[in-house]
């Protein structure tokens, strides 16, 4: 919070703290969510919180993603990406 009032031209941002593995339920559904931290499973909390055909894409160790999309209320597909690298995104360089 105290990085984001340097910038009071940004009125469209919140931030929240809390256990990455619940979501933001109060604010769902949601089309996508993109977890930034690397997870030891995938939560069924952030599933529920997908609408019909919304997508949620998580980082594991060792290099790994999984995507999951949900096709109903009760079912899911989970897709797994193997020897993903993400580098590093500097200011000013195309």
């Amino acid at each position: 919070r105290a990085s984001l009032a340097k910038y009071p031209e940004i009125k469209n941002c919140e931030v929240f703290f809390r256990d990455g593995y619940l979501g933001l339920i109060e604010r769902s559904p949601y089309d996508a969510i993109i977890a930034g931290g690397v997870y030891d499973e995938v939560p069924i909390e952030l599933k529920n919180q997908l609408n019909i055909g919304g997508k949620l894409l998580l980082p594991f160790e060792n290099y790994k993603f999984k995507l999951i999309i949900r096709k109903n209320m009760k079912e899911w597909t989970e897709e797994e990406f193997n020897g993903v690298i993400l580098s590093r995104i500097e200011k000013g360089i195309a």
